[in-house]
């Protein structure tokens, strides 16, 4: 504040007359879901290395930033065992999408919600509802 406090001093000195009003808006206060909830909804876009993947919480949501045919080339849910994440990062790999940028999300739900966001933005057809997206790597 006290870059405003000086620029009001010298307004004022200015023209005494002056009146100002300052109206301060209080950042909103977020509760931990929320805050889980906005993170999801904007997420951090992070390299897709092995170690990275491998390390991700089973039940989370990866996308990949590599897209072909209008979709992501990589989308699924982050398996449980390391034999089904040996696999996952097989069709990581075949699909282009190793070491490049890639998203996760809390669930798929966050990720269609941010995925339906994005293509609008960029004017892409939408995803027909039944389409999970998955086993993307051609």
């Amino acid at each position: 504040m006290p870059l405003l406090e000086s620029y009001t001093e010298k307004k004022r000195s200015e023209t005494p007359d002056l009146k100002l009003l300052i109206n301060e808006v209080p950042r909103a206060v977020l509760t931990p879901e929320q805050e889980r909830l906005a993170e999801s909804l904007n997420p951090t876009p992070t390299k897709l290395t092995r170690k990275y993947f491998m390390s991700l919480s089973s039940g989370s949501f990866v996308a990949s930033n590599v897209w072909r045919d209008g979709r992501e080339a990589f989308a699924e849910h982050v398996t449980n065992t390391t034999e089904e994440r040996e696999a996952q990062w097989k069709r990581i790999v075949a699909a282009g999408a190793a070491q490049r940028i890639c998203y996760v999300f809390a669930s798929e739900s966050h990720f269609r919600r941010w995925s339906s966001e994005m293509r609008r933005y960029f004017d892409l057809p939408s995803l027909p509802s039944g389409d999970s997206e998955h086993h993307m790597a051609r």
